[in-house]
């Protein structure tokens, strides 16, 4: 099974987070992506750092639900 759809699946879904994103500012300032420095420098770090792709997904949902009910304007 070729990994090609889920890699484009996952770039897309990226891509309309930072254009909803873009599109309203404050999101940005009420769910910063993670960021945690652990990540490069443990092996095992605990507590575990934040999944990106489950701050993604929420953002995608959020984004989603504010667009449906009208309160994003384009």
């Amino acid at each position: 099974m070729s990994k090609v759809p889920l890699v484009w699946e996952w770039t897309t879904s990226v891509a309309q987070v930072i254009i909803l994103v873009a599109a309203d500012r404050s999101r940005t300032n009420t769910r910063p992506p993670p960021s945690d420095p652990r990540a490069l420098t443990e092996s095992e770090p605990d507590p575990p750092v934040r999944d990106c792709a489950a701050w993604v997904a929420e953002v995608l949902e959020e984004l989603r639900a504010l667009l449906l009910s009208g309160g994003l304007a384009a």
